[in-house]
Formats: C-alpha cells, sequence, structure tokens
C-alpha cells in the first residue's frame, strides 16, 4: 500500500487513534445485528473516510476520497429509497430480511440441491430469523460497499484526467525563448 512509507509518525498515531475509536464504536454497539445493518453500516464506513481524510491526511483533501464519501453516501441514500421511510422500513429485519431470504430461496437452496448426492445429501438450509436478516443486511452491505469503491474510481479517474488537462504545456525546443550559449 501506499500510505505506509508515506505516513509520518503523528500521522500513524492519529491514525491508531481513529481505529481505536472504531474499536469504542463497537463496544457500544455490542451486536453484530446492528453493527451490519446498512444504514449504521454505510454511515460509519463514509464517515471513517472522512475522519481519515481529515486526521491522518490532514491538509489534503484528494478527488479519490471526495469520490469514495459519495459513493458511500449515494448508497446509503440507496438503501433508503429501496426500504422507504415508513414504519416497516426500522421493524427488525424488514425489508433486508426479505432480501436474504429471497437469496436463501432462489439462489442458494436450489444451488444445494443441484449437486451431486456424494457432496450434498441433506436438504435445503433453514436459517433462524436474525441469521436470514443478517444475510440480507450483509449482501446490501457488500453492495455499498462496491459503490463506495466505484466512487473512489470515478474520483481517481477525474483526478487523472483534470491534471492532464491543467498541466502547463512545456516550451518547444529551440523556441524563441531557449537560449543558446555562446563561444
Amino acid at each position: 500500500m501506499h500510505f505506509w512509507n508515506k505516513l509520518s509518525t503523528a500521522a500513524l498515531m492519529r491514525l491508531s487513534v481513529l481505529a481505536s475509536l472504531n474499536v469504542v464504536m463497537l463496544r457500544i454497539v455490542g451486536g453484530w445485528d446492528i453493527l451490519l445493518h446498512p444504514w449504521f453500516f454505510l454511515s460509519m464506513v463514509t464517515l471513517n473516510l472522512g475522519l481519515y481524510s481529515v486526521m491522518v491526511y490532514s491538509g489534503t483533501l484528494n478527488k479519490t476520497l471526495i469520490g469514495m464519501m459519495l459513493g458511500g453516501s449515494i448508497a446509503l441514500l440507496g438503501t433508503l429509497l429501496y426500504t422507504g421511510i415508513d414504519a416497516s422500513a426500522f421493524a427488525y429485519g424488514g425489508p433486508f430480511r426479505r432480501l436474504g431470504s429471497f437469496v436463501m430461496e432462489s439462489v442458494v437452496n436450489p444451488r444445494l440441491q443441484s449437486l451431486p448426492k456424494t457432496t450434498y445429501a441433506g436438504g435445503p438450509i433453514t436459517l433462524r430469523f436474525d441469521q436470514v436478516a443478517l444475510l440480507g443486511n450483509s449482501l446490501i452491505d457488500a453492495l455499498g460497499l462496491v459503490a463506495i469503491v466505484a466512487g473512489g474510481l470515478v474520483g481517481r479517474f477525474a483526478q487523472a484526467r483534470f491534471a492532464v488537462r491543467g498541466s502547463p504545456q512545456a516550451a518547444p525546443e529551440g523556441g524563441p525563448r531557449s537560449r543558446v550559449p555562446g563561444p
């Protein structure tokens, strides 16, 4: 990675403070069902990207980090649009549990049934209510992470494109401003 050899000792200390804050948040939350809920997860990842850019790379905010934060915000708004803001969206499981049960019924169990009997001789897999909700949350989290990475790639592409466009032209060799030393 590029940042290990570029960070000073002070920046590494600020990075360890950020990691400590994440551990404290994990202790406060305490449960995987809350920690992996897409609204909490995507907002924390986006917030961590912002804190990383402010605390560790203080003074610089490059377009890649901005793109990643925008990708996280768009993913968070996308989950809000997917679930809606009504009472059923805030219920335990809600639309994310329905997504998890859909994936189990239409993707996982038919694939297991198509395996040879020597490989898998069991019936369909049944998960508890909280495990199905956790599967749905994890799927949406994975899609949110893809959106964050895509936002970073778009930001990096924009940074490279605008850096080329904004670079000054070099003076041609032998032009009117070039000085040729005399004998």
